[in-house]
């Protein structure tokens, strides 16, 4: 790998970047301004078979409709750069399964998201997404949702859909309730809602049956109390599940 900040050129990835032969190319900590021409050059045939990239930490501000042509990637990191948009083409990666975008600036999550149906792992986190989409419910294999620090005020009815998913961290949102719907994620193993302005918190989340892990806050466990009480009844003597009631003020971006 070169040194931090060294200019990535054509010589370079050809020469030595070996990695691409194996199915990884890794351009992350290179302060790209954009995805690199050799990937798109006189021999992209070199890059299409890559299965994992990571262009992390770099000062990237668009995807190009390119990145279609890079069918057979399963992971793709693009986390801590400065994208405000996902594009169409990025969703026309169906053969995705960990898509990492956060620490970028993106508001808004497109409908197509739903087109990733192999998707298992979705890093969201530190972005400024306000909604997510309702085709959310087709990612029927996704097992790691993060969204923390992000908008969200309510959680679209096909989050519910998920039947496979374990992780779900909602940590320092403006979510103000956690409906009964929640029961229905019969795999959720760890459930981060700490520093979140929660009015509702349904007492259904005691009846999951694999969950291990639930945080919330302490101005939830005041704000639904009768709630909290609830699921602190419910769990009495379930050893498996650790709840803890934590204070948000640790809560910052």
């Amino acid at each position: 790998m070169p040194r931090r900040g060294r200019k990535v050129t054509d010589e370079y990835c050809f020469r030595e970047n070996f990695g691409a032969r194996f199915g990884v190319l890794d351009l992350s900590f290179m302060n790209l301004g954009r995805f690199p021409n050799f990937m798109f050059g006189s021999n992209p045939g070199y890059f299409k078979g890559i299965r994992a990239l990571s262009l992390r930490r770099n000062k990237l501000i668009r995807i190009p409709p390119a990145i279609r042509q890079f069918q057979s990637l399963c992971a793709l990191d693009l986390c801590e750069n400065k994208l405000r948009t996902l594009p169409p083409s990025l969703f026309e990666l169906r053969q995705l399964r960990s898509l990492e975008v956060g620490l970028n600036q993106l508001v808004r999550i497109p409908e197509e998201l739903g087109h990733l149906t192999k998707l298992e792992n979705l890093q969201l986190y530190m972005n400024h997404v306000e909604s997510l989409p309702e085709s959310i419910s087709r990612l029927k294999n996704l097992r790691n949702l993060s969204l923390q620090f992000n908008e969200l005020k309510r959680l679209p009815a096909g989050l519910f859909s998920l039947q496979r998913i374990s992780h779900l961290s909602l940590f320092a949102n403006k979510i103000t309730e956690i409906p009964d719907e929640i029961c229905r994620l019969k795999t959720l193993r760890l459930l981060w809602l700490r520093a979140c302005p929660i009015k509702y918190l349904s007492p259904k989340i005691a009846d999951l049956p694999m969950l291990k892990y639930l945080t919330i806050d302490a101005r939830n466990e005041r704000d639904c109390k009768s709630s909290v009480d609830e699921i602190k009844h419910r769990i009495k003597g379930r050893r498996s599940l650790e709840l803890r009631i934590e204070s948000s003020h640790t809560a910052r971006r």
